[in-house]
């Protein structure tokens, strides 16, 4: 949340003194989009995805809107982006250290975001929602796709 604050992609929020990512729960997010068919009360997608300031999210699987329940597939991919943090600090406080966290990030950006990809199983009821962390499978392929798409990782 820190270099939530710091980004420079939060710029705009921060000039409007719009602090809601930093102070609530859950996740903030930009972007979603996606496709997804709703039939008999049961919703299915193969492709959402949410981008926000500090990750992100790709789901697919299915919810049930009936019984509030959900089946879902969630990798969770960090955006890694100390840019700001390391030009404050480096105008703060050291800038040869600064200037080396920048270039460090820059040049591990790609390896970061892949080593701190997570992959989870969601299921259970929406009151209820049971939260399964998976080894292996979709995270590392859908994390390379991301970032050979953007470049970072979202």
């Amino acid at each position: 949340k820190l270099l939530g604050v710091l980004s420079m992609q939060s710029l705009p929020r921060r000039l409007t003194l719009d602090f809601r990512d930093v102070f609530s729960e859950g996740f903030a997010f930009d972007g979603i989009n996606g496709h997804a068919v709703i039939e008999k009360g049961l919703a299915h997608t193969e492709n959402l995805k949410m981008r926000g300031l500090n990750a992100t999210v790709l789901m697919a699987g299915k919810a049930d809107i009936v019984n509030e329940t959900q089946d879902l597939h969630v990798v969770v991919i960090p955006v890694v982006n100390a840019g700001a943090a390391s030009v404050v600090y480096g105008l703060a406080v050291n800038p040869v250290i600064g200037l080396g966290t920048f270039l460090a990030q820059l040049f591990l950006r790609e390896p970061l975001a892949k080593a701190f990809t997570f992959e989870y199983g969601l299921t259970g009821s929406w009151t209820e929602p049971v939260v399964k962390k998976l080894e292996g499978g979709l995270s590392h392929s859908a994390s390379s796709a991301e970032t050979s798409k953007t470049g970072r990782g979202e």
